[in-house]
């Protein structure tokens, strides 16, 4: 989520001639509505399913995370702005859809005595990769690709990394749910 938020203004102006203020509020409506949204909707999501099966909340979470890189690059390679606000939306909707069930798996997996100090590891290297690493990386390609929309080609890349995560709470949900009798 971070890359589509530190980079979206840019690429609104850039791309699709926006003004400073007008980008800058359509990032923020983005992150500041929808985003939180997505996260509320996740947790609650996650745990009516783990109610239900376990396994079901890393599947959703699977989904999440495919379904928020597919929408972020859709979003960064539409040519209309209108569809673009409206994708930026949905992506940060799904983006964080998958944070209420991973970090409840996490205490769900986790040793109680332990648990503040794995999220505790979890937040601070998810924020160094996500708002360190990630960004600058973007900027990088979005250099190496050049010409005209290399940001937004460089966006579309960056959401790729996203398909990592869906594949690995792929295969913990498979070893997660009990096989059928």
């Amino acid at each position: 989520p971070s890359v589509l938020f530190i980079w979206m203004a840019s690429l609104l102006i850039r791309e699709h001639g926006y003004a400073l203020t007008n980008a800058g509020l359509v990032v923020a409506i983005s992150a500041g509505i929808f985003g939180p949204l997505g996260q509320m909707v996740g947790g609650r999501l996650g745990d009516r399913l783990v109610a239900r099966r376990s396994g079901l909340q890393v599947r959703f979470a699977a989904i999440s995370c495919l379904a928020g890189a597919c929408f972020g690059i859709m979003t960064v390679l539409i040519a209309t702005s209108h569809h673009m606000i409206i994708g930026l939306a949905l992506t940060a909707f799904a983006m964080f859809l998958f944070i209420g069930p991973a970090y409840g798996l996490l205490m769900e997996l986790s040793p109680a005595r332990s648990r503040s100090t794995i999220i505790a590891i979890v937040t601070v290297s998810s924020n160094l990769v996500a708002f360190g690493l990630g960004p600058a990386i973007v900027g990088v390609l979005s250099d190496a690709i050049g010409g005209d929309y290399s940001l937004s080609k460089a966006m579309s890349l960056a959401f790729c990394v996203s398909l990592l995560p869906a594949t690995l709470f792929a295969i913990l949900a498979k070893r997660m749910t009990p096989a059928a009798s």
